[in-house]
């Protein structure tokens, strides 16, 4: 279960449950989620005004600082897609580049490049 970040609070005791944080207080308040969806890391066409974007540094602060693993979402592509991971992002949301490509599975398929040649040259190895 994926929740907002204005609630509920406390969340519900699942095997996985997921909130979308955008500042330090939202993550100060995480209990007992599994992970935190972090946005937006850039502008994103999908949410137009939607931020303002904390870019790889703003990410790195907030993953840093989590108590839970984070994921990079907002404006992500499989040009930056690397660099939130090695900003400390688990992992990265996508949904407006794969959705307007004209080859979303190529689409995937770079996404999944990026994540494997930095998961490798960091050591850790594989796609989750």
């Amino acid at each position: 279960m994926h929740l907002a970040a204005a609630g509920p609070y406390p969340p519900p005791d699942l095997p996985l449950v997921g909130r979308s944080c955008h500042d330090e207080a939202e993550l100060s308040r995480l209990s007992r989620e599994h992970y935190a969806m972090v946005s937006p890391v850039f502008p994103t066409p999908s949410k137009p005004g939607y931020g303002p974007p904390l870019r790889l540094d703003g990410l790195a602060r907030l993953a840093a600082r989590s108590p839970v693993p984070v994921l990079a979402l907002g404006g992500v592509t499989p040009e930056n897609a690397g660099g939130c991971l090695a900003a400390g992002a688990a992992g990265v949301a996508v949904m407006g580049a794969v959705m307007r490509a004209d080859d979303p599975a190529g689409v995937f398929r770079q996404l999944r490049g990026a994540a494997l040649s930095v998961k490798t040259a960091a050591g850790r190895g594989g796609v989750w």
